[in-house]
């Protein structure tokens, strides 16, 4: 009974010990298979992660890629239209300079020769010396023009009247050892300083001087109509306007 009993414990014992040593044996084996487990999920976690990074950063580059490639678009886009506006404003320049030297040439072919009493009223003393000034009569100024033309017959004076002046041509005969010559110059006023009429009658030529006299006249603004006695809009449908030979032909 003993020997069985001893037996029997021993086996007991042997049985713990073999149990104790699977049990040890498992969880060594569980933790292993944990930690590889462990391992690989934290693998595949990183793999997955550095994927989603690699995805994100080539999602990046390809917006950033996109956005340049628009943003240089619209860059050129806005450059196109800068030089087009600069264009057309360079070409409206060139316009402008052009009519600008148009109207400048227009004004001075028409008023660049104009004088005033200022500028030019002058003195006398030598040959074809003017001398230019402004007289008082009542309630009217006239506007004088002295030349002096030692020399000159009335016939050798002609005066062609311009707008708001005139064109005066000396022409000198050789006399008393004077050379002939001929003399053009032209008097055309300032319309700011007023309108002048040129008056015939009292031209003169005394002791060889030419005097020229411009009465100075105002503009009246007035309404014209036509008189009533040369209505005839009652009296177009009877073609008595019409040529005896236009109303001679085949229309009825």
């Amino acid at each position: 009974k003993a020997t069985v009993a001893r037996i029997s414990e021993e086996k007991d014992q042997e049985k713990a010990v073999n149990i104790e040593r699977m049990r040890s044996d498992h969880k060594t084996e569980l933790t292993r298979m944990i930690t590889k487990k462990d391992d690989e999920r934290k693998a595949t976690v990183a793999r997955i992660i550095q994927e989603k990074d690699q995805e994100k950063a080539a999602a990046i580059e390809r917006l950033r890629s996109d956005h340049e490639t628009e943003l240089t678009e619209m860059i050129m886009e806005e450059r196109h239209k800068c030089e087009a506006i600069a264009a057309r404003a360079i070409e409206q320049k060139d316009s402008l300079e052009s009519e600008l030297r148009m109207l400048k040439h227009e004004f001075q072919s028409e008023m660049g020769d104009m004088i005033t009493v200022e500028g030019t009223a002058g003195k006398l003393g030598y040959d074809f010396a003017a001398f230019m000034y402004d007289e008082k009569r009542g309630h009217r100024t006239n506007r004088i023009v002295r030349i002096q033309c030692p020399g000159v017959k009335h016939c050798g004076i002609k005066v062609d009247v311009i707008f708001n002046g005139c064109l005066v041509t000396i022409e000198r005969e050789e006399f008393c050892g004077m050379e002939a010559t001929s003399w053009i110059r032209k008097f055309q006023f300032k319309p700011s300083q007023g309108l002048f009429e040129f008056s015939d009658d009292q031209m003169e030529l005394d002791f060889g001087i030419l005097k020229l006299v411009f009465l100075r006249t105002l503009f009246v603004n007035r309404t014209v109509f036509f008189p009533g006695h040369q209505s005839r809009d009652f009296t177009d449908l009877d073609r008595n306007w019409v040529l005896p030979s236009e109303s001679s032909g085949s229309d009825p």
